[in-house]
């Protein structure tokens, strides 16, 4: 058995070394393309039968030179070369969309651009069929990173005058994670004189004030929706400051010692995790088979993580007639002596209630 394991991890190498080897191949010849051909241009094609509601449209692209000579772009190289905020490349060729909003009377409408000349950029309008996973993101954000702390100032000795190193200053907490959002999502039939899939059904969503906040349609027989009201994580605290070094003796006064360093700042404490979001689920009786289909994610978000204290700060140079002492810029002893002033870590949020359901045919 173990042999087994060994020749299919050596066959996996080797796989993957050839689709490396075979993609920067493919690299060199499209970019030798570009350089070559004058006006290069792209054509972006697909089939509409694959189109669901959000998009997870597979594509192929081809480049295009003012004589219409071709050459097409792997599926896991698209990303290389196009570029487009409304949509997102994955490496096997589809595109997803990322905002509901550009779809207007069932066409989605995207601009893509080339990445080698961001003015090479165009829009395409398509349409849509309700199929496919229906990802809805209402998740809290994650909060943000604390700052670090400022490093103390070195300390300063000459003569008479003696001036202390800073302590390293605190780092900053980390901000909370956002809670997931409270919903009520309406689910019913979809029927106009305009509509003659019966199968479309409408999701309409309401905010916590009971506010309409987006609405969505899906061919329920060939559609699942996954819903997303996690808590957002929390951030990080911020590191403290490194405490400022000590000053080296003069060594013009005899039996000179340097100073101590600083000791180093405290660190952030982090951010709590925002809690899980809450849904009352409201549909029609003959719908109840899409709840088979929905899942639902409403986990509380993690607590970010504590800074660290800044370092204590080096110790100064002794000097004692004229020679250096054994312990320079080595004594941190006393840090040693005293707790750690680290930053605490960030409470996880808790999760969301389970769903509740209920039937709009009463």
């Amino acid at each position: 058995m173990p042999r087994i394991n060994l020749i299919v991890t050596l066959l996996t190498l080797v796989l993957i070394i050839i689709s490396l080897t075979s993609n920067e191949q493919t690299i060199k010849e499209i970019d030798k393309f570009t350089k070559k051909k004058q006006n290069i241009d792209f054509r972006l094609t697909y089939s509409i039968d694959s189109v669901p509601h959000n998009l997870n449209l597979f594509c192929k692209v081809l480049l295009v030179s003012g004589k219409n000579q071709q050459i097409s772009i792997p599926s896991e190289l698209i990303p290389h070369y196009l570029s487009s905020k409304d949509v997102f490349f994955s490496d096997s060729g589809r595109i997803f969309l990322l905002n509901q909003n550009l779809i207007k009377n069932d066409t989605a409408q995207i601009s893509i651009q080339l990445i080698s000349d961001l003015s090479i950029s165009h829009t395409f309008f398509i349409p849509v069929n309700y199929r496919g996973v229906l990802i809805l993101n209402y998740s809290g954000e994650n909060g943000e990173n604390g700052k670090n702390g400022e490093d103390g100032k070195y300390g300063l000795i000459s003569g008479p005058k003696n001036v202390l190193p800073e302590t390293g200053k605190p780092g900053y907490d980390g901000m909370n994670g956002e809670n997931g959002k409270e919903l009520r999502i309406m689910i019913k039939s979809f029927t106009t004189k305009a509509n003659s899939r019966t199968n479309i059904s409408c999701l309409v969503l309401y905010n916590k004030d009971n506010d309409p906040l987006d609405s969505f349609k899906i061919d329920i027989p060939n559609s699942k929706i996954l819903l997303l009201l996690n808590g957002g994580n929390g951030g990080n605290g911020g590191n403290g400051g490194n405490g400022g070094h000590g000053s080296d003796g003069d060594k013009r006064m005899y039996g000179s010692w340097g100073q101590f360093g600083a000791f180093g700042g405290k660190g952030g404490n982090g951010g709590n995790g925002g809690n899980g979001g809450n849904l009352i689920i409201e549909i029609d009786k003959s719908l109840s088979e899409i709840i088979q289909r929905l899942t639902i994610q409403n986990n509380g978000g993690k607590g970010g993580l504590g800074g660290n204290q800044g370092e204590m700060g080096a110790r100064g140079i002794d000097y004692f007639r004229g020679n250096e002492s054994f312990d320079v810029r080595t004594i941190r002893n006393t840090n040693s002596q005293m707790p750690k002033l680290n930053g605490l870590n960030g409470n996880n949020g808790n999760s969301g209630l389970n769903p509740s359901i209920s039937s709009l045919n009463k």
